[in-house]
């Protein structure tokens, strides 16, 4: 007997008996390898309405009509009827359609192994597949899959699954990503820190951020006067440097990114040239920024680090800059503050503002000043305790903060003995009360002197009674603090009237400075002028409004004695009252620059 060739099915002799044996042995043979269809489709489940002899089709899990109850067989149209053959684990078909490939899995359902004849991702073969295998079909990387893990297509590491954790990304596109427009150069010995001459500072035997240079020697110089000297050079023996051969084109440092490798301030670290292009080699500026962490570029001052330039990176030198004592600070009107957080100002300049090289809200600096000089309040760009002026002495301590824009507060501010001025109460604004039985009538035209009873066993007080048509006055006088300013100073008049109308009053202060071995006979300054009107109620207080600022006459110092007038301006358009103006006393407003007397 004979066999074929491939399957080795036994031949039909043509004097054989019993033939059916080798004709079901032969079937048996074919069913067994039978593992390979060619199908119009796979996954269909409505047979066609007009199928051609020798159709085939692979079925979905539920087909209907004439496919009803063989799901997942392989349908055959022969002699004008289907026949069904139930697929077997590890049966292929070729689905014309879509010209792919699937396979019959353990779990009973096709699977689609790849499209255009490729391997694709294959969710077998099974579990002695050890590893994951990847190959690749054009740009997509696919997988055969091994226990559940697989190698992604994906090439953004968009997303966390079982193939791929977001955090570690080592795929092409993200690398590329990072590196695309760079264009790394070898690696320099050295880099500059400070500008020299490129004819005889970069030569054999001279030295760059602690590092000796040799002949040959790569270095980048990038701290030029003239910026066009910057670049990548090699060092020679004598003379001025060569620029390197990958570094001597335009198009060679746009974008040149170089490693440092030695140096007492640089070493280790990555810069790029940062000019853009056209670049023409010794007569474009070229400069070079640091590359920190995540590509940005490190501040290489405080005054940066604490800019609004949010894309520089830290570095632990610019970043204990911060708290370091600073340079000395010559005062000014507007006295800038540069790097560190600790600072002497010394001159006698008077202050009215205090900033930062570069400004950042909450920034704060400690100072102490070194002579004597007046820091003048104000609302906005220096704000002070008490709201008041103050004149520093040497060795007095103060913190300021920049709170918004350009709003500075003084947070402390100590004196040298280790007093604190934290109110008014120490400096600014304050009031004396001068009572009219403190005061004197004039000689010529003084008021009456009177007392008042309210009603029997009530209230009683001094007051000084001002007639409607004479211009009386009344004087007081006050040894001033030393801590007063020696300005100008306001007042309020508090009074009373039996009148039970509204008509209304002028009343002035003026007032002079008397310093020892003075003529007491001098007149007193400009006369201020407050009015007011009466409340239609007989013996009601009544306060005036604050004054403008009254300049005391005389040439007024620590410690002088200010005598005061104080008058009815009867010749005032206001004053039409025709009762007495009964004047109970004055308020006196005046302005410290001192703690105390001391």
């Amino acid at each position: 007997m004979t066999t074929s060739n491939r399957l080795g099915i036994t031949e039909l002799a043509e004097t054989q008996n019993n033939r059916h044996t080798t004709v079901n042995e032969a079937v048996a043979k074919l069913e067994a390898g039978a593992a390979l269809y060619g199908c119009v489709s796979v996954g269909d489940t409505s047979p066609p309405g007009s199928p051609a002899e020798g159709d085939q089709y692979v079925l979905g899990g539920s087909p209907t009509g004439a496919w009803s109850g063989h799901g997942e067989a392989i349908a055959n149209f022969f002699n004008g009827a289907w026949q069904f053959i139930p697929a077997l684990p590890g049966a292929q078909a070729y689905a014309a359609d879509e010209d792919a490939f699937y396979y019959y899995d353990v779990g009973g359902t096709w699977v689609l192994v790849g499209s255009s004849g490729g391997l694709g991702n294959v969710t077998g073969p099974g579990s002695s597949v050890s590893g994951n295998i990847a190959t690749f079909n054009g740009t997509d990387g696919q997988t055969i899959q091994d226990g559940g893990v697989a190698i992604s297509t994906d090439g953004t590491m968009a997303s966390a699954s079982d193939a791929k954790v977001t955090t570690e990304k080592g795929i092409k596109t993200y690398v590329d990503g990072k590196v695309t427009g760079l264009s790394w150069k070898q690696a320099v010995r050295a880099a500059t820190t400070v500008a020299g001459t490129l004819a005889s500072s970069f030569e054999n035997g001279d030295a760059i951020d602690g590092v000796t240079l040799a002949t040959g020697d790569r270095i980048l110089i990038k701290n030029q006067s003239s910026a066009s000297e910057n670049g990548i050079y090699t060092v020679n023996a004598s003379g001025a440097p060569t620029r390197a051969t990958d570094a001597d084109a335009g198009a060679e440092l746009v974008n040149a990114s170089v490693y440092v490798s030695e140096g007492t301030t640089l070493a280790d670290t990555q810069w790029t040239c940062t000019t853009n292009a056209p670049i023409t080699v010794g007569s474009t500026s070229l400069a070079f920024a640091q590359a920190g962490i995540g590509g940005f570029t490190a501040a290489s001052t405080t005054e940066v680090l604490t800019g609004t330039d949010t894309s520089k990176g830290v570095t632990a030198d610019a970043l204990a800059a911060l708290w370091e004592k600073g340079a000395d600070v010559a005062s000014a009107t507007t006295t800038a503050l540069g790097e560190g957080g600790f600072f002497h100002i010394t001159g006698t300049t008077t202050i009215t503002d205090i900033d930062w090289a570069t400004a950042k809200d909450g920034r704060v600096a400690w100072v102490i000043f070194d002579g004597i000089l007046t820091l003048t309040h104000n609302a906005t760009t220096l704000k002070l305790p008490g709201g008041a002026n103050i004149t520093t002495a040497a060795g007095d301590r103060a913190c300021f903060a920049q709170d918004a824009s350009d709003n500075v507060i003084c947070l402390y501010y100590t004196r040298a003995d280790g007093t604190a001025v934290v109110s008014g109460a120490a400096t600014g604004k304050q009031t004396i009360w001068v009572p009219a039985s403190a005061m004197l009538a004039a000689t010529t035209n003084g008021p009456s002197t009177g007392q008042v009873e309210t009603s029997s066993n009530k209230v009683n007080f001094s007051v000084l009674d001002f007639d409607a048509t004479t211009a009386e006055q009344a004087w007081f006088d006050i040894a001033m603090p030393k801590g007063w300013d020696e300005g100008t100073v306001t007042f309020q008049a508090w009074w009373t009237t039996s009148a039970t109308d509204t008509d209304g009053v002028a009343i002035s202060l003026a007032g002079v400075a008397m310093s020892d071995n003075e003529a007491l006979d001098t007149a007193v300054g400009t006369p201020v002028v407050v009015t007011d009107d009466a409340q239609s109620g007989a013996l009601e207080l009544l306060v005036t409004a604050e004054s403008s600022a009254v300049t005391i006459a005389g040439s007024p110092v620590e410690g002088d004695l200010c005598l005061f007038r104080v008058q009815r301006v009867v010749s005032d358009g206001n004053d039409d009252m025709s009762e007495d103006m009964r004047l109970i006393g004055i308020k006196l407003f005046y302005t410290t620059n001192a703690a105390n007397d001391a």
